[in-house]
């Protein structure tokens, strides 16, 4: 039985999607390419988990599904190979009630159930966990020194990129490969300054660029919580070591203006509603490890 959860091509009316109710194995999305008259089983390798809701990215191939413990999505094209994957770095993995995608400002939108609601930019998206390793690890007595090792199974790459900033803002380049990316790779770089993000560019054939996430290295011991980018003009980021318990954004005078309870090692806040100015941000995490910074928002 099908649930009310489906979607359909706005440029083929004859191809649609639908997602089933309950916890049978194999018996979870389907697909027709007649209206509705015959279905195809798409299920593939999906967990057996309830299933939620379904959207389709018109104009591609991409069908993301969301279920009971996170976001998943596919490649049509594909078929089986490689089937359905999670997708979304740092996306808590609970409930997907709904998923939207605008258009105009390339942005899929996540409403889940008790953590709120998530949004990911289409253009620069981060690459799924499944298709880009990227990590950092500190170099042993080099106090300053950090070596970055990333390696993928992105099909159709010509060229990965390592960037560096100070800012997490305004990115220049630092290594470039050309071969080899499903092959671990790393670069050792030494800090020079008290902070510096880095992040992968991933070139494919066609011209199309992704970005991985950022990576937030610290010249100073003990110093594990981050903010970026600062300045920032729509949406900021906090990232710490340690299990993030609380962040709360506040005018200079002290007034709170919004907060919240990640309870994960990163949290994305958007404050494109401000007006420009300067604010603070005090984390503190589950040690109760506590930081203030103040950022400033810029239209």
């Amino acid at each position: 039985q099908f649930n009310q959860n489906m979607c359909c091509s706005k440029t083929n009316w004859d191809s649609l999607f639908v997602c089933t109710r309950g916890y049978v194995a194999g018996d979870k999305i389907y697909m027709s390419a007649d209206g509705g008259a015959n279905y195809t089983n798409i299920t593939y390798n999906m967990p057996n988990i309830q299933m939620v809701c379904l959207e389709l990215k018109q104009g591609g191939d991409t069908l993301f599904a969301g279920t009971e413990l996170g976001l998943y999505y596919i490649k049509l094209s594909d078929g089986a190979t490689p089937g359905w994957q999670k997708y979304g770095a740092g996306l808590p993995n609970v409930k997907i009630n709904d998923i939207e995608i605008n258009y105009l400002a390339n942005k899929m939108y996540v409403a889940t159930y008790g953590r709120g609601t998530w949004f990911i930019d289409l253009v620069n998206a981060v690459l799924p966990l499944t298709e880009l390793n990227f990590t950092s690890q500190k170099v042993a007595d080099k106090s300053n020194d950090y070596t970055l090792s990333w390696f993928t199974n992105m099909s159709n790459l010509e060229k990965i990129e390592l960037q560096k900033s100070t800012d997490a803002k305004d990115f220049t380049a630092v290594f470039a490969s050309k071969s080899n990316f499903d092959k671990k790779q790393e670069h050792t770089t030494t800090l020079t300054n008290a902070k510096e993000y880095y992040r992968l560019k991933l070139t494919d054939a066609n011209a199309t660029i992704s970005y991985s996430e950022i990576i937030p290295l610290s010249m100073v011991a003990g110093q594990n919580i981050f903010v970026h980018p600062n300045p920032v003009r729509d949406v900021l980021n906090v990232r710490s070591e340690e299990i993030i318990k609380f962040v709360r954004i506040s005018d200079i005078y002290g007034h709170q203006i919004a907060s919240g309870m990640p309870n994960n090692t990163s949290y994305s806040l958007q404050l494109d509603f401000l007006p420009a100015g300067n604010y603070l941000v005090e984390v503190i995490t589950k040690n109760n490890e506590t930081t203030t910074e103040k950022i400033s928002v810029v239209k």
